[in-house]
């Protein structure tokens, strides 16, 4: 189940960390204006290290910044997260129910197949069953 939005916007700055599994609607949630910018730390592909650095600036900044990751499931990744951005991180936690996340990847699977990533989305739902 999604979070709230009202739980999650104030007038203050916050880093807020993202867990659950692909497609247990994390990006569809907050890719939404309403919200902070959002990175998505665990793409394929993706090169962390140029979004930690626009994360670290929009907080220095006095912007509020939303990260998700998979990894963030498991505690000892939120705790070195937590570490490395030195500062507390607000936790969200997306529902991990293996089936309705893989049916959410085989749709997206199919929305990929016109894109040319479709294999991707292949894997990660199968992982998930």
């Amino acid at each position: 189940m999604a979070p709230k939005a009202s739980a999650l916007t104030s007038n203050s700055v916050k880093l807020i960390g993202v867990a659950g599994l692909p497609g247990s609607g994390k990006s569809t949630f907050f890719a939404r204006p309403d919200f902070a910018e959002f990175f998505r730390r665990d793409d394929i592909g993706t090169n962390w290290g140029h979004y930690e650095r626009r994360v670290c600036e929009q907080l220095k900044n006095g912007k509020s910044a939303i990260v998700s990751d998979i990894e963030f499931c498991n505690e000892q990744e939120r705790n070195d997260f937590e570490k490395k951005m030195e500062r507390k991180v607000d936790w969200v936690f997306f529902e991990n129910a293996p089936w309705k996340c893989a049916l959410n990847c085989l749709f997206r699977y199919y929305v990929a197949l016109t894109h040319g990533h479709a294999e991707q989305e292949l894997d990660v739902a199968a992982g998930l069953l």
